[in-house]
């Protein structure tokens, strides 16, 4: 079959939701509906209609795209290759030939933006060796990496004996303030953290992306000074049951007092919140994990008997 190269324009916006939502399903096994998918792309609508390559193949299927997501900051410029190819079109350099489009319009609008250091930015799963090869032979290197582990409820393992002095509390929304001043100090130095706020922390709670019933916190006894907390777990059901459509739970956050590590109180935490996914009947759980590419700290996770499920890296190298 012949293949054609041309330009997005938005006409194809049923035809392109179409293959997210296939590619979805096969890589993430994610079931959106196409109108949730179609919402998405409206929102990058500016970037595909000025940057968007479709691939097709002769009977006028849609089987690859590629465009780009232009970020301008005030000292420098974030190009993002985004795209994907149909599973059974991948392997024959659809998408070698969509990125090579891309990046000849990306060292067009290079231009514009003046001696401001430009980056170009993309991502491979970690088993994509032929992704991983194109993006290297680019020029771009490893610089984050994206963990997504799970474990089947029946490996769970009791929650521990708490060291002397440290108690686990079920959430309490008047903890709210308590719980974004450790979080915001205990992630201040990580990749990617962006400090949050009581506000934002009860919205995730009134969505249901933490639910109160899987959420806890530890908290210090201190003699004649009250009591003082040190970490917390969020965590849910119904969202990624929905989302995946799967009987899953997830853990979504899980914080620790820096002064506070290394007593096993992150173990406790997650393993009080694991045992009440299974409670109320998850069949899996999950984590997520955000680390710098060369120091992958997901070593928590697999003492505590989760094993990776994916593993995404995003590859970044200056244009």
């Amino acid at each position: 079959m012949m293949d054609t190269f041309r330009r997005f324009n938005e006409t194809d916006i049923d035809s392109l939701a179409a293959l997210v939502a296939t590619v979805e399903m096969a890589d993430e096994g994610m079931s959106r509906t196409i109108a949730e998918i179609q919402a998405d792309l409206e929102t990058a609508m500016a970037d595909l209609n000025r940057t968007g390559w479709l691939a097709q193949v002769d009977r006028g299927q849609v089987v690859g795209y590629n465009y780009l997501e232009t970020i301008r900051g005030l000292e420098m410029v974030n190009f993002w290759l985004r795209g994907a190819v149909h599973p059974h079109w991948r392997g024959q350099g659809l998408g070698q030939a969509l990125i090579h489009r891309s990046w000849a319009d990306m060292e067009q609008q290079r231009a514009q933006f003046g001696d401001r250091p430009a980056w170009v930015n993309a991502w491979a799963s970690q088993h994509d060796s032929s992704r991983c090869h194109l993006f290297a032979h680019l020029g771009l290197r490893p610089y984050h990496i994206y963990h997504e582990l799970e474990i089947p409820a029946t490996d769970v393992k009791p929650v521990p004996l708490l060291p002397p002095g440290i108690i686990i509390r079920p959430w309490n929304h008047s903890y709210c303030a308590k719980a974004v001043e450790l979080r915001n100090r205990a992630f201040a130095q990580n990749w990617g953290y962006q400090p949050t706020t009581a506000e934002a922390l009860r919205r995730r709670f009134q969505t249901a992306r933490y639910e109160p019933m899987f959420s806890f916190t530890a908290w210090r006894q201190i003699p004649s000074r009250g009591e003082q907390m040190i970490g917390l777990i969020h965590a849910c059901l119904g969202w990624t049951r929905k989302l995946r459509q799967a009987n899953e739970g997830e853990i979504v956050w899980v914080a620790v007092a820096q002064e506070a590590r290394g007593q096993g109180i992150g173990q406790a935490l997650m393993l009080t919140a694991m045992n009440a996914l299974c409670e109320a009947g998850a069949a899996v759980i999950s984590v997520s994990a955000d680390n710098y590419a060369d120091k992958p700290a997901i070593g928590l996770y697999t003492k505590l008997g989760f094993t990776v499920r994916k593993a995404i890296v995003d590859y970044r190298g200056e244009l």
